[in-house]
């Protein structure tokens, strides 16, 4: 690690400023590819209220919520999840039901209403 940035002290000032801005572009693509993957559940639920107040209510049943601890280890799960996804191209499987099994209703595309 040490070599390749005396290798980088070494180059001509443009040369660093080419790493420079690379190095920046990468940065903010991370955290704008990580941002976006973490708001996406906000957009559904936006996008499909009845299904939201669905899960409010079934969150509202639950009996504790988790320690901030847990909070914090679900993030760096979800962190993991978005970085694994970006490297490798193919979606991570989450653990979305805490291990819990239930069971999925399959929603049969409905057409879009056209007007005359």
């Amino acid at each position: 690690m040490k070599s390749l940035l005396e290798e980088i002290r070494q180059q001509p000032e443009h040369i660093r400023h080419v790493f420079m801005w690379l190095m920046v572009v990468i940065c903010f693509s991370v955290i704008g590819f990580v941002w976006f993957r973490s708001t996406s559940k906000q957009f559904v639920a936006l996008l499909h209220p009845e299904t939201a107040q669905d899960q409010a209510l079934a969150d509202s049943n639950k009996p504790k919520q988790p320690s901030p601890f847990a909070t914090i280890f679900n993030s760096f799960k979800d962190l993991q999840a978005n970085i694994s996804e970006l490297i490798s191209g193919k979606p991570a499987s989450l653990d979305i039901n805490n291990g819990q099994n239930t069971q999925t209703e399959i929603v049969p595309p409905k057409k879009l209403p056209l007007s005359d």
